[in-house]
């Protein structure tokens, strides 16, 4: 899995679905990109928003 640090947004999402096809891009709570493997349904960001 890669991590990028940065603030990035819904077309940084779009540009890592273009750039690594078959993978699932995901922004995660800190406005990282995540770029998971392969596989069924939408990946769980490594850093989820805390809930409460």
């Amino acid at each position: 899995m890669l991590i990028f640090v940065g603030d990035f947004d819904e077309r940084d999402l779009e540009t890592a679905r273009r750039t690594y096809p078959g993978r699932r891009p995901v922004l995660n709570a800190d406005g990282g990109l995540e770029v998971h493997p392969a596989g069924a349904g939408d990946p769980t960001p490594l850093l989820a928003q805390e809930s409460g």
